[in-house]
């Protein structure tokens, strides 16, 4: 059944007739709902406006009910739903800096469980991004009407992941006419200094503004419904980071003020008078002209770099709910999220001085089409059919500069996709390149087809149901598509920055990046499942799944796999080699 508020009429001989209304059914829940009838001719009624009380079938799920009332009105730093899951028990959030909760992003674990174990249903269709097991879009927070969390022995409805199951109800339209309108802002002109920053600072750019509308109501009364909503956001914040570059002596191979060791001369192990290199390398100095000076006076941190980071964020949604007859309504949805982010700093690991950032474009569709159907008193039939689409890339902030060959070195790179500089690491200051992980693009197709058929039979809830997804994934990553360089204190000079100067790496290397992907794979499963109310304080769960998970195979046939036999590498179908590197026993 599609929750919601629901009304109960009850007719049999010799009884008078009932009818109840305001019963709530809540996402996810199988209801046992009671009701008392009173001796007296048929035609009599009795009509009771407040629910008696809806009492949910005991079950061997962990779940903690989310109602709209706490979605809407909770704090949210960003607005991100998602984030009251740490409201149900066992629920914590995932490590800083891993790979779900980067940029931005919010991860949980459940029970212990890793956090790409978790699984997100929207209107009862898969909403995952398959490459990292996470959530594919977040809707509005006016776009829910609720949400469950089952944290532990879920349903054999459920299935593929061992972690929290996580199933949102987006809103629907009613017979009246709701909406919203609003904006959410802040600006470092409202803001105060943080008491640990020099006061004569000026307080680090903040610009921040959410908005977004939504509205819901009827087409055709107690027959066609719509909802629809759509979010903004724009900001604009200013990250700090503190690191180490070369002065203005250093860089002409002036070493005598430096905090540096002097450096020597390795055809002969004496330094070099007044520690002067006799001679700068045009490309080392080049190299070394791409730090930005320092500027401030304090020893191995005397850069702060204050760039901006640009975050744009668009997303919508809508829904259509038409009534079949009396016994039926099919529901519609599409929800759409684009998101652009320039973030001036890739990861701690990787440049600390401006100008080698990265741009991460991401775009996520989620479609659903429902049936739900009464098939007699005592039989409902559930059709569902989703369709999930997750584009995500990152790109480096040189993408088609050619730097390398700006600074005097050769071009490493094999396409102009991975144009940029060689990842510099120079011992005692910041690295200089682009991510070396980058250019990295990928775009997953899934669709879902789903039905279940809930039948009621005495003291028994009986559902069965299959489902079959099929997942598509075309995507690359380049990784060190433009090369790394090394300078180390103990190699040549015992200076790093003087063995830049000089043009003597300590190491090189690099990799061929063309390795574009169209992995394909899928999986089908079939589930029973028995409710049996034995008496009013003991209920039995039985179920049953079986699944069969497909393992992934390129539709170009391009990998290649280690043949231990012949020693050679091999490529996938060909010479007995099976398609997806696995063969059925």
């Amino acid at each position: 059944m599609i929750a919601g508020s629901y009304r109960l009429e009850v007719e049999v001989d010799g009884f008078k007739k009932l009818r109840e209304e305001g019963i709530q059914l809540v996402v996810g829940e199988n209801a046992q709902h009671d009701v008392e009838l009173t001796v007296g001719d048929v035609s009599d009624g009795i009509t009771v406006t407040a629910p008696l009380g809806v009492l949910e079938a005991e079950s061997t799920a962990h779940s903690t009910i989310i109602p709209n009332n706490y979605v809407v009105n909770r704090p949210l730093n960003g607005r991100n739903f998602i984030d009251l899951a740490l409201l149900a028990p066992g629920v914590v959030p995932s490590a800083e800096g891993s790979a779900g909760s980067a940029r931005g992003r919010f991860a949980f674990q459940s029970n212990g469980g890793r956090e790409d174990a978790n699984s997100y249903l929207f209107d009862g269709v898969y909403a995952i991004d398959p490459v990292l097991n996470s959530i594919s879009l977040s809707p509005s927070v006016d776009a829910i009407q609720e949400f469950r969390i089952q944290t532990s022995n879920a349903d054999a409805g459920f299935g593929r992941q061992s972690g929290g199951q996580v199933a949102v109800l987006l809103k629907r339209g009613g017979n009246d006419l709701h909406g919203s309108l609003y904006e959410f802002f802040r600006n470092d002109v409202l803001d105060a200094g943080n008491f640990f920053t020099d006061p004569g600072q000026p307080t680090p750019k903040l610009r921040r503004n959410q908005f977004g509308v939504s509205s819901g109501g009827p087409l055709r009364k107690n027959r066609s419904f719509f909802f629809a909503d759509y979010e903004g956001l724009r900001e604009r914040r200013v990250i700090t980071r503190t690191t180490n570059v070369p002065t203005a002596a250093e860089r002409m191979g002036g070493f005598s003020q430096s905090a540096l060791p002097s450096p020597i001369d390795f055809t002969t192990g004496q330094p070099y008078p007044n520690a002067q290199l006799p001679f700068v390398h045009p490309v080392g100095a080049n190299i070394a002209n791409l730090y930005p000076l320092p500027n401030r006076n304090v020893a191995g941190q005397n850069y702060v770099g204050t760039p901006t980071q640009s975050n744009r964020n668009d997303r919508f949604d809508v829904r259509f709910d038409q009534a079949i007859g009396k016994s039926g309504n099919l529901s519609g949805r599409y929800s759409f999220s684009d998101r652009d982010l320039f973030e001036p700093f890739a990861s701690a690991s990787f440049s600390s001085v401006p100008g080698f950032g990265n741009h991460v474009p991401e775009r996520a569709q989620n479609a659903m089409i429902g049936e739900t159907h009464s098939l007699g008193s005592s039989w409902i039939n559930e059709f569902r059919f989703g369709y999930n689409r997750v584009g995500r890339g990152t790109f480096h902030e040189n993408l088609g500069r050619n730097l390398n060959e700006e600074v005097g070195m050769p071009s490493f790179a094999t396409q102009p996709r991975n144009f940029g500089l060689s990842f510099i690491n120079v011992t005692g200051f910041s690295s200089l390149g682009d991510e070396f992980n980058n250019p990295q693009d990928s775009t997953v197709d899934s669709y879902q087809i789903f039905d279940t058929v809930s039948h009621t039979r005495g003291n028994h809830l009986l559902q069965f149901g299959f489902e079959h997804r099929w997942i598509g994934q075309d995507a690359f990553r380049d990784v060190q598509a433009r090369g790394l360089i090394n300078f180390t204190n103990f190699a040549f000079t015992q200076n790093a920055l003087a063995d830049l100067l000089l043009g003597l790496p300590t190491l090189t290397g690099g990799a061929v990046s063309d390795n574009p992907q169209a992995l394909r794979t899928g999986t089908s499963s079939g589930f029973a499942h028995d409710s049996w109310r034995v008496r009013p304080d003991l209920t039995i769960n039985l179920g049953l799944r079986y699944e069969f998970n497909t393992p992934a195979r390129d539709a170009n046939d391009a990998a290649t796999v280690f043949d231990g036999a012949s020693q050679s590498i091999v490529r996938v179908g060909e010479n007995g080699v099976p398609r997806r590197l696995w063969a059925a026993l």
